[in-house]
């Protein structure tokens, strides 16, 4: 099974490209805001982070090569 991580996907485009990635089987983890919506996103792995912190980047990243939550 393939495994995605995406930024961005609690946005408009974003959920669609989620959606469409798990209806695929893929294994999809979100990198979102802490204050971010992610009703309907419950498939998903939503790791919390700021897209704009390099370290929260770096750390949800291991987090998500390593399954480690």
């Amino acid at each position: 099974m393939s495994r995605t991580l995406v930024t961005g996907g609690t946005g408009f485009l974003g959920r669609h490209l989620v959606r469409a990635l798990l209806a695929r089987g893929t294994e999809v983890a979100i990198l979102a805001r802490p204050d971010s919506e992610t009703a309907g996103l419950e498939e998903a792995e939503i790791l919390r982070g700021d897209i704009t912190s390099g370290e929260d980047v770096t750390y949800r990243y291991q987090v998500f090569n390593t399954g480690d939550t």
